[in-house]
């Protein structure tokens, strides 16, 4: 057969065999067994459907994972021990340590003496520099030229479900670091380490996109918002000259998510088999029974006191939980819409199934997370925009429409509702631009967004006013 007829031909043959290689070994072609047997090792499968949908050599991309971790990690050993000696200063002056204000964006505590809390930019400061001197930003910066990783498999004998992303904690506290050097480039006029640390954030969260596991989604996505928001509250400060605006640009316009949300949903079809499989007895035709004593084994699962007759069967427990996740994974497949905003997880009240509703995760919030950070990045995009066109007329644009084709291929449209967001040029100069919710009315961007540092700025409203409303029942 010609290498072209093969090209037509031969991959879905392909794909309907892996298709029944797969059915072969997780239900049929087996020994029955009374007992669970480990028949299926789906941390594998998974990890080779990562490979295929990132197009990425295996190897080098657990190597970049691991060149990432190490970053994380050592920049973490600097900001825990400038904390300590903080700690220690404020405990030397009789100063109660309490928790940070949640905005998101602090690395440190705070410390009270009275009413007055201190402010922690010099603490933020002496990190920031002492990282740099460890020459850790350096090798963050070179590392984000390509940041898509993967995550090695770690234990291949426990059940999937206890498997943990360690690092988020830690890539977290780099990602704030990462946003103070921002707010404190701006005040020093340093727009291009602004450009540096916005850069450094977008891809540190565009790695943990590229994981399969629904933590590493959702703190990839509050990283996304994180920077796009300190970003858009700078936007508003000061004027980016057009070579900074443009890295900004370009950072912005780089793919959003390494891996499909298709994958992540994958990934939580794939755990719950693999637990099944460990507390089912196995008839080789796919069923079997509920083995109270292999549950009880594993820490953290409903049912072990239960006896087998009262609880449902493998197979039920296997068509309910992929009946869950069967309209997530179409959505997936779909592609973005606004329509995510509205999914939900439906509960499944049936004590015949009791590892059904133990196992389905928050899906549904991975979803509408997506959309808020897709709105945050396209409606930055937009104010960037915005800025190379300032930059170079000297005035905001009269309407967004001028920005294309010169600045941007296209109009971003407003994720949340598949519209355009809504502009205004003021007579001062300034100008306003909102998105208008899930319903897409305009209620003239009603719910401004919270300015975690208080600053306060008069007329100038150019800032996103953003809101997750949804429609109203009828």
């Amino acid at each position: 057969m010609s290498s072209r007829r093969w090209a037509r031909f031969g991959r879905p043959i392909f794909m309907v065999l892996a298709m029944i290689t797969e059915g072969l070994a997780a239900t049929g072609g087996q020994r029955p067994t009374d007992e669970p047997v480990v028949r299926v090792d789906y941390r594998e499968r998974l990890t080779e459907r990562q490979t295929r949908r990132l197009d990425v050599d295996r190897h080098a991309a657990e190597t970049r994972w691991r060149t990432m971790v190490d970053i994380i990690d050592r920049a973490t050993v600097v900001i825990d021990d400038v904390q300590r000696q903080w700690l220690e200063r404020g405990r030397r002056a009789d100063l109660e340590p309490r928790e940070p204000l949640d905005d998101g964006t602090l690395v440190f505590s705070r410390v009270r003496d009275g009413d007055h809390v201190p402010p922690d930019v010099a603490r933020e400061r002496e990190a920031i520099e002492r990282v740099r001197t460890a020459g850790i930003l350096e090798e963050l910066r070179a590392w984000a030229r390509d940041p898509i990783g993967m995550r090695p498999i770690g234990d291949r004998n426990g059940p999937m479900f206890r498997d943990h992303p360690d690092e988020l904690g830690d890539a977290r506290r780099l990602t704030q670091l990462r946003v103070a050097s921002m707010r404190l480039a701006l005040t020093e006029g340093d727009l291009g380490e602004v450009a540096d640390a916005f850069t450094d954030v977008l891809a540190l969260a565009r790695a943990f996109s590229g994981q399969t596991n629904l933590l590493d989604q959702l703190v990839a996505g509050a990283m996304f918002q994180l920077a796009t928001r300190e970003l858009r509250q700078e936007l508003t400060e000061s004027r980016f000259p057009e070579p900074v605006a443009r890295r900004l640009l370009d950072a912005l316009t780089a793919p959003a998510w390494g891996a499909s949300l298709e994958l992540a949903v994958e990934r939580e079809r794939l755990v719950f088999r693999d637990l099944v499989q460990r507390v089912f007895s196995d008839d080789g035709h796919g069923d079997g029974v509920f083995v109270p004593g292999a549950a009880a084994r594993l820490a953290g699962v409903s049912g072990a006191e239960a006896p087998p007759e009262v609880i449902g069967s493998r197979r039920d427990h296997l068509e309910t939980h992929d009946a869950q996740l069967q309209p997530f994974i179409a959505a997936a497949r779909r592609g973005m819409e606004p329509g995510w905003l509205r999914l939900e997880v439906a509960s499944v009240d049936d004590p015949a199934l009791p590892l059904v509703d133990q196992m389905i995760p928050a899906v549904d919030t991975l979803f509408q997370q997506a959309v808020m950070a897709a709105f945050h990045l396209e409606a930055t995009r937009v104010m960037v925009a915005i800025e190379i066109y300032h930059d170079r007329h000297g005035t905001p644009p009269l309407e967004l429409a001028e920005l294309t084709p010169e600045i941007l291929p296209t109009l971003p449209l407003d994720p949340m509702n598949g519209r355009p967001f809504v502009y205004g040029r003021r007579p001062d100069g300034s100008y306003a631009l909102h998105g208008c919710g899930a319903d897409g009315v305009d209620h003239g961007g009603a719910f401004p967004e919270r300015d975690p540092r208080g600053l306060e700025r008069g007329n100038d409203t150019r800032v996103i006013f953003g809101r997750n409303r949804l429609p109203t029942p009828q």
